[in-house]
Formats: structure tokens, C-alpha cells, sequence
């Protein structure tokens, strides 16, 4: 019973509260890497000057780590299904 219990909890808190934050995340960091593309900074690489990146470019990466949850989620959706 107790085994069962924890596993709902958690289902429920990862649809009603982990999965709506990080969806705002998401949209907060695409916000931000449109807000950011012209601004150019000096790329780094093991300490060293590298290719120079647009600041907008990484925020598109940090948008897309936060896709990755989501992503999985879906192919587990049959396992949650409300």
C-alpha cells in the first residue's frame, strides 16, 4: 500500500507542479535567447579564447535542456495518463 501511495504522490507532483515550472522555464529561456541573439561575447574553452558565440545561442541551449524533460515525459504519457 505505502510503495503504491509514494508512487502516486509523486506522479502527481511532477504533473501538477515539476512539469507547469518547467514549461515556464522554458518559455522564460526562448524569451531570453531571442532577447539576447545580437549581443556577441568572447566564446571560452578549456580557459582559452575560442570562436566568438552569440549570448542568444547559449540561452537557446539552456532552452533546449529544459525541452529534454518534457520530451521524455511524452513517451512516458501511457504510463501517467491522467
Amino acid at each position: 500500500m505505502i510503495p503504491s501511495a509514494i508512487h502516486i504522490s509523486a506522479a502527481e507532483q511532477l504533473k501538477n507542479c515539476l512539469i507547469p515550472a518547467l514549461e515556464k522555464l522554458h518559455a522564460a529561456l526562448e524569451a531570453k535567447a531571442k532577447e539576447f541573439w545580437d549581443i556577441i561575447k568572447v566564446g571560452r574553452t578549456h580557459l582559452m579564447d575560442a570562436t566568438p558565440v552569440r549570448l542568444g545561442q547559449e540561452f537557446s541551449g539552456y532552452e533546449q535542456q529544459a525541452l529534454t524533460p518534457r520530451n521524455g515525459r511524452r513517451k512516458r504519457s501511457r504510463l501517467y495518463a491522467s
